[in-house]
């Protein structure tokens, strides 16, 4: 965004005049912008600042590497009046220990369960009808087997459905849903 405005003609003079302002009144580069005219902006009076090498000391005021510095001729601050802290090595001691982190257990995964007398269909002798649950994972050019059993709700019967569909928590609290069977965990 360009604001088309002029370039500073810097007279010897108005170098002078910024120069007290910046090193000695200690004015900021808005304020001593603002004070030359329109045609000056903050940017121009820092970067001629930094051409001549003019010193600032408001820039010794915050942090620096990690320390907070102050500016020459400020007094102190007050300290805060109340009950003075413990050093950091008695807060330390004090904080309780974190308690060694508990070992992952792995629930086994469910086995698939074995069906009786119709299971292991191949998938081209599959009707409509037939639970689609695999019940092997065949060898390279070997046969998909599926369960065959009738369908109860959805793709499978209704052990396999047990299985497959085990819901949320946030199912149990809207629609009064139940957790898995103990057996399929």
């Amino acid at each position: 965004m360009s604001l088309n405005r002029t370039l500073v003609d810097w007279t010897p003079e108005l170098v002078e005049r910024c120069r007290i302002l910046w090193e000695v009144e200690q004015w900021s580069a808005t304020r001593i912008a603002r004070s030359i005219g329109p045609q000056a902006t903050k940017n121009t009076v820092i970067g001629k600042a930094h051409r001549e090498g003019w010193q600032h000391h408001k820039h010794n005021t915050g942090w620096y590497k990690g320390k907070r510095v102050r500016r020459a001729g400020t007094p102190p601050r007050p300290r805060r009046e109340g009950p003075a802290k413990p050093p950091r090595s008695v807060t330390r001691a004090l904080k309780p220990k974190k308690a060694p982190p508990v070992p992952r257990t792995h629930s086994p995964r469910p086995t698939p369960l074995q069906a009786a007398s119709p299971g292991r269909v191949p998938l081209l002798a599959l009707e409509p009808h037939n639970c689609r649950w695999p019940m092997n994972e065949p060898p390279r050019g070997g046969l998909y087997l599926f369960c065959g059993f009738p369908k109860a709700d959805g793709p499978y019967c209704e052990q396999h459905h047990k299985i497959a569909f085990t819901g949320t928590k946030r199912q149990a609290s809207v629609s009064g849903w139940t957790p898995r069977p103990v057996e399929f965990r």
